[in-house]
């Protein structure tokens, strides 16, 4: 996940191997951190982006991160959700929020 205050970009990962990759080839600000119940070092966000992260969290995770991303955000900020679908069901139940 990566979150983004007045053009300052940081990576959160539960990936060690993620972490080590954007640091050290990427040059990239990134934190090994569990997005869903540590902070995120930034009181607001302007934007957050989940790139593969959600398949990652618990269902009964979801809905508090949900409420944690939208209470981060400034006034008019974005949230944009990458994830990946598995081609075999349209709608894979593991991906539905209840």
């Amino acid at each position: 996940m990566a979150i983004a205050l007045y053009g300052k970009l940081a990576g959160l990962t539960l990936s060690k191997e993620q972490l080590d990759y954007g640091r050290n080839t990427l040059g990239f600000d990134v934190a090994l951190i569990d997005f869903v119940t540590e902070s995120w070092g930034c009181e607001t966000c302007d934007r957050i982006l989940s790139m593969g992260s959600l398949e990652h969290v618990r269902p009964d995770e979801l809905i508090g991160l949900y409420q944690k991303m939208y209470d981060a955000l400034v006034p008019g900020g974005w949230a944009v959700h990458q994830f990946f679908s598995l081609e075999r069901e349209p709608y894979p139940v593991s991906m539905v929020v209840g």
